[in-house]
């Protein structure tokens, strides 16, 4: 499994103490993990207006992460301008899952497939590392 992970998930991992690092830590050990640039700007951007205490977290969080730049063009995308990007570059990365945690946006997607990528949130993916043996 190759795993796409947004810049919430980034962001929200960045937090040591938080239920998303420990879903982060353990789907690392898994399956491939990996991230756009865009996704990586948008969490730092966030992190130092939001969280300026764990916008350091973010190199060592991504550190373990690849990292594409690469965007395939789609017909007629259904979602915002802002994430647009994000479904780009998972496809271009031959992701075959999309981790978010943007329900506004993605929640309709949620547990579906997008241009052939599955959508998740952190609820299906935990039920996904259970489903591999994962105990928390």
């Amino acid at each position: 499994m190759r795993l796409f992970l947004d810049s919430n998930i980034l962001f929200s991992a960045c937090r040591p103490d938080s239920f998303i690092n420990s879903l982060f830590t353990a789907s690392r050990k898994l399956w491939s993990l990996v991230t756009s640039n865009y996704a990586v700007t948008e969490a730092r951007r966030n992190l130092l207006r939001k969280s300026l205490e764990c916008a350091g977290n973010l190199e060592a969080i991504t550190g373990s992460l690849t990292l594409y730049d690469t965007q395939t063009d789609l017909p007629a995308i259904p979602l915002p301008e802002c994430d647009r990007p994000i479904i780009r570059s998972a496809v271009a990365a031959s992701s075959t899952h999309l981790w978010t945690g943007d329900k506004k946006h993605f929640g309709l997607w949620y547990d579906k497939s997008l241009y052939g990528v599955k959508i998740i949130s952190s609820t299906l993916l935990t039920r996904m590392l259970y489903e591999s043996g994962w105990r928390g």
